[in-house]
């Protein structure tokens, strides 16, 4: 009987010890997961409520990352997100707290990584600028179809060749027409729907090589 009990015994602490070194191996494994780190911000009028990141085809209500948080407007909140190697490509929703919805299809959340996703409200319209071309751009211009130019957006600062900004505008238009001028003197001009094959505020405006 006694022996019985001593082999019981040892046959439990040789399973305690086996989880024992088995813990720190799962700690490490989880210490050296890929991790996206960005910042959340609101632009828009109503309280961000849920920010949902999460693989195409898969349910989005299991990966919220707010946990409760808040995100006010004009306010920002750190995200972040533990990824497989290599896996960058991600839906995100976002729930605002008047019931509006933002969802942005295959976004690359490894380009996020140190910086920002900007949410902005249902009437404002960004632009996200990308300059394809081999010279910056000086100078950049919007507006609605049989209107003026207006001033030049930019300013001080250039698109330099291969980069891409973000310029939000509070307008809610879909039909608008852009003119790019470079460093080189060449104008580049095109008109856009915003709106066509698009549910989203930010809109892609791309000048590419002449």
């Amino acid at each position: 009987m006694k022996r019985n009990f001593l082999k019981s015994f040892r046959g439990k602490v040789l399973l305690g010890l086996t989880a024992i070194l088995l813990n720190p191996s799962s700690l490490l494994a989880e210490t050296y997961r890929p991790k996206i780190s960005f910042s959340l911000e609101n632009n828009g009028n109503s309280n961000i409520v849920h920010l949902f990141v999460y693989p195409p085809g898969t349910d989005d209500r299991i990966n919220e990352k707010l946990q409760g948080r808040v995100v006010k407007p004009g306010e920002t909140a750190d995200i972040d997100i533990y990824n497989k190697p290599g896996e960058c490509v991600y839906d995100i929703k976002t729930v605002f707290a008047d019931g509006e919805e933002n969802i942005e299809r295959q976004a690359n959340i490894c380009d996020m990584n140190g910086g920002t996703y900007s949410l902005y409200g249902k009437d404002d319209r960004v632009f996200k600028v990308s300059n394809r071309a081999d010279n910056d751009i000086v100078e950049f211009y919007w507006r609605r179809p049989g209107s003026d130019w207006g001033q030049d957006l930019l300013g001080s600062v250039n698109i330099a060749a291969r980069q891409t900004v973000v310029i939000p505008v509070n307008d809610s238009k879909c039909l608008y027409e852009f003119r790019a001028v470079f460093a080189n003197g060449r104008i580049a001009e095109q008109a856009k729907n915003v709106c066509l094959n698009n549910n989203s505020v930010v809109s892609d405006v791309i000048f590419d090589k002449q």
